[in-house]
């Protein structure tokens, strides 16, 4: 009888097909079904009679296991999921081991009444999806750390900014332009942009890789596009002596649906690259349509050229190629890196087609025209008119201004532009004398500061807007995200205005929002 139960025991232990053993109380291998011999790669004849915890494998040795296993023996303490590591034939192995106490199937064996059964089921895959899971989530954080880190970043360092390139600005109107000190202010300017530029970079790819960056798609009059990007470069291929050319092919839309401001950002970074690494000759801007639909927009330039080791690199974040006869490259590398980017979110892509040493390179943006691409022979809409760099800014007269501001240096800037056109302004430092001051005096137009002491911008808007306020209200801010400008509307303001802002900019908004309330208390 006892024969026919152990065959019989045997039989279902051996249809299991997860790993199965049997020991008696000296953790000896009374039995184990196929299934452990083929996850183990042992030897039936081998293992029979051998300890387990002589088998080899460090995995029976992790967290106590032995003594849980006594506690089955001893006290009948039956346990499930103990989770162990192991080395397997294909690499590591994650197990969870379950064990239950048998009577045995000879009662009639001295020393061996009892015997323990340990079914071992393998988690390794689900182990794998967890740690990926949790690697992702801390991916995830990381980059959410990141971007909070940088707006930060960019928040800092745009306000200091705008103090250098304000009165930069202001000292530039008080000299003549052929004077060294005029030079000087210039130099001063450029190079303050050149940094505001490197931020906005590094803030655009950490939003790309955090996938919070968005685009705008809209009517865009290509060769108008175009024309703007090379009044902007063409004063530094003058410098140079160096020529700049528009090729266009005929079947070329006129109109294409994309976002203009990426789309000027991609051709500057490529065509100023183009233009900082060529000493003599010229750039080209080919423009053409693929058989494929997307527009070819394909940068040439007669300039040093790249070695073949670099041009597998160039792409790469924070890595310049060194180019052979180059001057020091400044930059952080990281515009070929988010031009690229930025095409491929516009539906193209970037790629260096050609280079050779000494003679240039050849860059090809693709891009997506859009829905517009099939209407390419009709009359498109004229473009609308070139916008003025320079020019003659808003008269502000009889405008009263509340500036709030906790910054020292942008309350003196602000002050300063808008008092020279005119304006009457009053400064507060912080949210709640901004209520105060509004509730309590007549002003066309509070321009707002996000981040002030005490109370913030945002809450001071909320507030006033509650109270019944209705002049209008302008958010100004640091920070450059779609976040941002959304919080600075829903909390009701009339408009968004992004750190540093140009004289021009800021006399012109406070013109068009304080005029029209100035006119509706007429």
């Amino acid at each position: 009888m006892q024969r026919r139960l152990r065959i019989f025991a045997e039989r279902i232990i051996n249809t299991v097909r997860e790993p199965l053993l049997v020991l008696n109380k000296n953790y000896e291998v009374v039995m184990a079904n196929p299934a452990f011999y083929e996850t183990f790669h042992a030897c039936p004849v081998q293992s029979h009679g051998q300890s387990f915890f002589e088998m080899g494998n460090p995995g029976w040795h992790q967290e106590g296991l032995r003594e849980k296993l006594q506690g089955v023996f001893d006290a009948d303490q039956s346990f499930e999921n103990h989770e162990v590591t192991c080395n397997a034939p294909g690499g590591i192995k994650t197990f969870h081991i379950n064990a239950r106490r048998l009577e045995s199937f000879d009662d009639r064996a001295e020393g061996n009444s009892n015997l323990l059964l340990l079914s071992l089921q393998d988690i390794s895959e689900r182990k794998r999806a967890e740690l990926n899971e949790q690697e992702k989530v801390k991916a995830e954080l990381a980059n959410q750390t990141k971007s909070s880190f940088l707006a930060n970043l960019s928040h800092e360092i745009r306000t200091p900014l705008s103090s250098i390139i304000g009165f930069a600005d202001l000292l530039q109107r008080e000299e003549a332009p052929d004077s060294p000190k005029a030079t000087y202010v210039e130099i001063i300017r450029n190079n303050a942009r050149h940094l505001l530029d490197l931020v906005g970079e590094v803030l655009d790819l950490s939003k790309i890789e955090a996938r919070k960056f968005e685009l705008a798609s809209t009517e865009v009059f290509l060769f108008h596009e175009i024309g703007l990007v090379f009044d902007i470069l063409r004063s530094k291929a003058k410098e140079k002596n160096l020529t700049m050319e528009l090729i266009s092919s005929p079947q070329v839309p006129e109109v294409i649906f994309t976002d203009p401001t990426r789309f000027r950002q991609i051709l500057i970074n490529l065509l100023g690259n183009a233009i900082k690494f060529t000493h003599q000759g010229g750039v080209k801007l080919l423009v053409g349509l693929c058989p494929t639909g997307l527009l070819q927009l394909s940068v040439v330039d007669t300039g040093v050229g790249i070695p073949p080791p670099m041009r597998d690199l160039i792409f790469d974040q924070f890595s310049q190629a060194k180019m052979p006869g180059a001057k020091n490259h400044e930059g952080t590398g990281l515009g070929l890196t988010l031009s690229r980017e930025l095409a491929r979110l516009l539906g193209g892509d970037i790629v260096l087609t050609e280079s050779e040493e000494g003679k240039g390179s050849r860059f090809d943006i693709y891009l997506s025209p859009g829905s517009s691409s099939c209407t390419s022979h009709s009359l498109a809409p004229a473009p609308p008119p070139m916008p003025k760099i320079e020019g003659h800014r808003a008269s502000l007269q009889g405008i009263r201004v509340l500036l709030a501001e906790d910054g020292i240096d942008i309350q003196a800037l602000y002050e300063r532009i808008l008092t020279y056109e005119g304006a009457d302004v009053e400064v507060v430092e912080n949210g709640e004398e901004a209520i105060r001051a509004a509730t309590s005096q007549h002003f066309d137009i509070i321009l707002m500061d996000h981040r002030m002491p005490i109370l913030d911008g945002l809450e001071a808007t909320t507030r006033l807007r509650a109270l019944g306020y209705a002049s209008p209200i302008l958010a100004l801010t640091a920070n450059a995200t779609k976040e941002e400008r959304d919080a600075s509307l829903a909390a009701g303001c009339n408009d968004f205005l992004c750190k540093p802002i140009d004289s021009i900019t800021l006399c012109e908004s406070v013109a068009k929002w304080g005029t029209a309330r100035l006119q509706q208390s007429i």
